[in-house]
């Protein structure tokens, strides 16, 4: 008689432990058993990912096939950058582009830099040449007083607006390793414009649009922060904590995106104050899937490997799913996050996955996401 109350016991446990650790609906328990297979399961429930984050969700049925923790915040590293791109297309529209320009002036050894904060920008030559974005120590050399311009030449002076910190920065280490003297002096636009004669040179971006579809696909963190950024600047909003809070709580919204528990540090997700759900994660995916004012998140998104920063995953583990994932990276030391959509056969499912609680180092962090690839390709079929 005790045996067997201990044997009930115990199987009333098993199925609280299940349905705390797999909320969804009791509706939903029997549809996710029949179209996940035990092997997932037992993925998801491994120690490797130390208890993650997870929603898995059939877009069609509307339903969520696996739910833990799915509604909780967590750590997303890299996969941040899913909302603030989103953020970005949505205020600043994929169409958008940037202009800097080099004028001369009138007064002496003085030319005049007009940006209007092109986040493709950089200063740095290796970046230039990695990426192909534009370098404005290229612009400024076609400029009268830098074709002469020796550590023996007189100083010249450089009037700027619209250009970002970090780029004048990098200009100025640009100077001080040819031993010109240079003076960077930061003016407002109206200054810039007055003082403004004729034109040296001139550049136009990429477009939003393209700048997203990189700063997805190779997970580029300055891009990423720079773009939602410049979101809340259009918006008359500071770029500190609380202006880019409003700009992406407002940018969810107005799709009906959940932000509870949301909060942003910057739009990289490189800080550990970052937090967001797997819900929200999943909302925007589905948004983006079915609304072309965000398909450059879309085409953007790595592919399992093949592209990006997938290019060189599932080659090991979850070779079945090479070519069927298309998926948002992300990492930090004690995080490990893949985001995106799987191919089911004639289905496409979302997923997010956010093991932001793993021991920190390498080799824990390769556990993880190897049991993350491992998992995906118990799902994963070609279309047919």
């Amino acid at each position: 008689m005790y045996m067997r109350k201990t044997a009930r016991i115990a199987f009333i446990y098993l199925l609280w432990t299940i349905a705390v650790m797999n909320p969804v609906k009791a509706d939903d328990q029997l549809v996710a058993a029949q179209q996940l297979p035990q092997k997932f399961f037992a993925y998801a429930s491994s120690t490797k990912l130390a208890n993650p984050g997870m929603l898995v969700v059939d877009p069609n049925s509307k339903t969520d096939l696996y739910n833990a923790s799915g509604d909780q915040g967590h750590i997303p590293a890299s996969v941040f950058k899913l909302v603030s791109t989103f953020t970005a297309l949505n205020v600043l529209t994929a169409e958008r582009k940037f202009a800097t320009a080099v004028f001369a002036t009138e007064k002496n050894r003085t030319i005049v830099v007009q940006g209007s904060r092109d986040p493709w920008l950089t200063s740095t030559l290796n970046l230039s040449k990695k990426n192909g974005q534009v370098y404005l120590p290229g612009l400024i050399a076609k400029a009268e007083v830098m074709k002469t311009a020796t550590s023996k030449s007189a100083p010249f002076t450089i009037e700027y607006s619209g250009l970002f910190a970090n780029d004048i920065k990098d200009l100025n280490s640009y100077f001080n390793k040819r031993h010109i003297k240079v003076t960077l002096k930061s003016v407002t636009s109206e200054i810039a414009q007055a003082d403004s004669t004729e034109l040296i040179s001139s550049v136009e971006s990429l477009s939003i649009f393209d700048m997203v579809k990189f700063a997805i696909l190779w997970s580029d963190n300055q891009l990423a922060d720079r773009l939602v950024r410049e979101a809340a600047r259009h918006e008359n909003l500071p770029t500190d904590q609380p202006g880019l809070q409003k700009v992406v709580e407002t940018s969810l919204r107005a799709y009906g995106i959940s932000t509870e528990k949301l909060f942003i540090v910057d739009g990289a997700g490189l800080a550990k104050e970052n937090m967001v759900t797997p819900r929200t994660i999943i909302q925007v995916l589905t948004t983006v899937r079915n609304n072309p004012e965000f398909q450059a998140i879309y085409d953007g998104l790595p592919v399992s490997g093949q592209t990006g920063t997938l290019k060189n995953r599932f080659l090991t583990t979850g070779t079945n799913a090479v070519g069927l994932v298309r998926a948002k990276t992300g990492w930090l030391n004690s995080v490990v996050s893949l985001a995106g959509y799987v191919t089911v056969g004639k289905n496409e499912y979302v997923f997010a996955i956010i093991a932001d609680r793993i021991t920190p180092g390498f080799k824990y962090r390769n556990r993880a996401r190897e049991t993350i690839y491992a998992m995906l390709e118990t799902i994963a079929t070609p279309n047919k």
